[in-house]
């Protein structure tokens, strides 16, 4: 891959895609990974993470996730959705899921982990993972076990080679036979189908009070409150890279916040925004929609400045960003603008969108062309093919809904609020039909989610409600005056 202006590879094999069209990633030496297409065309770059050995896709095409020295990092269009923290021999999403499988090692035994559920636990040490390409059956090498229930080593004392799948029978080297069906005993009970990845470490909601200034942490598996930290006047909308950094605007400041959800620290404070609205981070990137001076402005994380200031058109409200920045204006401007920015050197509004109507709020669906609308004024939710300018489909959801999150995790469904009646609703992704409906969050504003909770912000009650998938249960949190904008980092 070092060929003209492309990064040089750092000594980590690369990973393609599945699917169409062909899309390899790979690691740098500067420890970004990027994903290009065959044509040379950069989909996305992520911000550094050291030590990486390891890349591989999901078998949707959607994560990919890169096995560094001390964590796991899964990562989507380039941004971090998920972080495990720890020392692991080596990892394997599930075929079919989004299920990351790895080994653990810790004093003299080794784990074999597939979220926070431990499959197969024994003395000595694991080292290869194989699962059956159904995603039901996994095979995993354990040399010690082979030494100990065998008649004989390999030659030399070598590892036994790895164990491979071929159609529905499994290949085990003859010296490593025994030990992997010593496993497999222990593995016997079948794993369930929908197990999605779970992140390492602690999954926190940061959460803007507007009238109390704050932006507030919150840990969401026990629900407390972890810090308040103090930011500019009128905190708004917020954005996460899942394991580090934290933006969140205050329009009536003009300002744009860098926090450290690590040390729950303020790291910088931008300053010199008209009326900075709403901010997306992808990549080593953030991008604000500055409504008062029609501008999309453009921040590198690393660098901790304004690198590029873009003309967008008037009012510009919402963003979302994946090959295209696609922004949201105000309810008298009824298209969507396009800004290229995958070139810094060329960033640029490119077109208009029509979308039958002003929208409000947007979220896209990450490696397709489609992306999820709200509609100013309305209870009407839509869904747009954005490669080619056709609406999908549109749907009357509530009474003036408000906010709308593509579920990245789940893959096929979506997440919407409705600011009158204080509902969320999670819908299809393909029709938009309701699959469930929750009640008690007044004046619902922004979602967030982990695989299992998704968390809204309540502003007229000045909670955040969670819900958990797993137990349909929800649970009020008491966050401070005026909660809106709302995003996930995992802190270890």
């Amino acid at each position: 891959m070092d060929a003209g202006e492309l990064p040089a590879a750092a000594r980590v094999a690369p990973a393609w895609r599945p699917g169409l069209p062909f899309v390899v990633a790979y690691a740098d030496t500067r420890s970004r990974i990027s994903a290009y297409e065959t044509r040379g065309a950069l989909r996305w770059r992520s911000a550094p993470i050291p030590g990486v050995r390891r890349l591989e896709w999901s078998s949707d095409g959607v994560l990919l996730f890169a096995l560094a020295r001390e964590k796991l990092v899964v990562l989507r269009r380039g941004r971090p959705v998920a972080v495990r923290f720890g020392r692991f021999a080596t990892a394997t999403f599930r075929p079919g899921t989004h299920g990351v499988t790895l080994i653990r090692s810790r004093g003299g035994s080794s784990e074999v982990v597939l979220g926070r559920r431990v499959l197969f636990r024994g003395t000595g040490e694991s080292r290869d993972l194989a699962w059956s390409p159904n995603g039901r059956w996994l095979l995993v090498t354990w040399p010690t076990a082979d030494r100990r229930c065998s008649s004989g080593s390999p030659a030399g004392g070598a590892s036994p080679p790895s164990p491979t799948w071929r159609g529905s029978s499994a290949e085990v080297p003859s010296q490593s036979r025994r030990m992997v069906l010593l496993a497999l005993a222990a593995l016997l009970a079948l794993v369930p189908a929908a197990s999605a990845a779970r992140t390492g470490g602690t999954p926190v909601a940061f959460v803007s009070a507007e009238r109390a200034d704050q932006l507030v942490a919150v840990d969401l598996p026990t629900g407390n409150v972890i810090a308040r930290i103090r930011v500019p006047p009128g905190p708004h909308n917020v954005a996460a890279t899942g394991d580090r950094w934290v933006m969140v605007t205050s329009p009536p400041a003009g300002a744009v916040t860098l926090v450290d959800a690590r040390s729950l620290r303020v790291v910088k404070i931008f300053r010199g925004f008209g009326y900075p609205h709403d901010v997306e981070i992808d990549g080593g990137r953030a991008y604000v929609t500055d409504e008062a001076r029609g501008q999309l402005v453009v921040i590198s994380i690393a660098g901790r400045r304004v690198i590029a200031r873009v003309p967008v058109g008037p009012r510009p409200h919402d963003v979302a960003v994946g090959d295209l920045a696609i922004v949201t204006h105000g309810p008298s401007q009824p298209d969507l603008t396009l800004v290229e920015v995958s070139d810094l050197d060329r960033l640029r509004a490119v077109r208009r969108m029509a979308v039958g109507g002003p929208a409000h709020d947007i979220s896209k669906q990450p490696d397709t062309a489609n992306i999820y609308l709200t509609y100013w004024g309305s209870g009407v939710v839509g869904a747009v093919d954005g490669g080619r300018g056709r609406v999908l489909w549109r749907r009357q959801i509530g009474s003036l809904v408000h906010h709308v999150q593509f579920d990245y995790f789940h893959g096929r469904r979506l997440w919407v609020t409705d600011h009158e009646t204080g509902r969320a609703y999670l819908l299809s992704s393909r029709d938009g039909r309701i699959l469930r409906s929750l009640g008690g969050c007044p004046g619902a504003h922004h979602v967030a989610f982990t695989p299992r909770l998704a968390a809204f912000a309540c502003h007229d009650s000045s909670s955040l409600l969670v819900y958990d998938t797993a137990t349909a249960r929800t649970r009020p949190i008491r966050v401070g005056a005026g909660p809106h904008g709302l995003a996930v980092a995992v802190r270890p």
